[in-house]
């Protein structure tokens, strides 16, 4: 069991780094914003999880439709998120730091590209992941880890600010 829990650590950390994701290391907002490919405002609108090919590991697939885009704007209306973890029949692998996604739920999303391919990955996996709802007096609101919750054109002028 061991083995296989060391395997598992060791592909996460190889994956993750090559697509740009840390491993929920304490890092700052403008940090993770240089750090992006990609910055959107999404919804999500598909998710599945499936083995990979050799049926070591569970991978989920998210597909996100962008609403916003606050870095590199995308070639296209839809993306697709790649991530370890996920449940395939009764087995459900998890992995902790790593944001999970329900349908419909909108967030801003840092990614960074995995090689040779046109799916992203999380950039420091659950600060890469901010929520986005409404408020009580129905602005918009950010909330996620590490920073206070604020309206949605407050953050994504923080954003910007940092990347100039």
């Amino acid at each position: 069991m061991k083995i296989k829990q060391m395997l598992f650590f060791s592909v996460a950390l190889f994956l993750t780094a090559h697509a740009g994701v840390q491993d929920g290391s304490n890092i700052a907002l403008e940090e993770i914003a240089q750090r992006s490919e990609l910055i959107v405002a999404v919804r999500v609108i598909d998710q599945y999880s499936a083995w990979d090919e050799l049926r070591r590991e569970i991978y989920t697939y998210t597909t996100l439709e962008i609403e916003k885009s606050i870095k590199n704007p995308a070639a296209r209306r839809q993306i697709q998120m790649c991530h370890l973890g996920g449940r395939v029949g009764d087995i459900e692998s998890q992995v902790h730091g790593m944001p999970r996604f329900i349908l419909d739920q909108r967030v801003i999303v840092f990614l960074g590209p995995y090689p040779d391919s046109e799916t992203y990955g999380l950039i420091d996996w659950v600060k890469g992941v901010y929520r986005i709802e409404n408020g009580s007096s129905g602005t918009e609101m950010v909330s996620g880890a590490g920073i206070e919750s604020q309206p949605l054109e407050s953050f994504v002028k923080t954003i910007a600010d940092y990347l100039e």
